[in-house]
């Protein structure tokens, strides 16, 4: 999705949705909503906004093997 010169892509992880936005204007951001609230105005209200700094790709790769060994296994849930 484009908006406002900037192209915006969601990742749904869980309940939170990560949309991260790329622009040549003002710099690249991401950021956090609930997308599992309950009040649906509470799921487009960012948690949070930051710019994307060096070195977050590596830190979110680590965030991921640690939380990999403990997703359920057959048919747990």
């Amino acid at each position: 999705m484009t908006v406002a010169g900037a192209d915006i892509s969601t990742f749904e992880v869980a309940h939170v949705t990560f949309a991260v936005r790329s622009s040549t204007d003002d710099g690249n951001r991401f950021s956090l909503l609930a997308s599992g609230a309950v009040n649906p105005k509470d799921r487009t209200r960012p948690l949070f906004v930051g710019h994307i700094p060096r070195g977050m790709a590596a830190e979110l790769r680590a965030l991921a093997d640690v939380i990999e060994p403990l997703e359920p296994q057959g048919g747990e849930q």
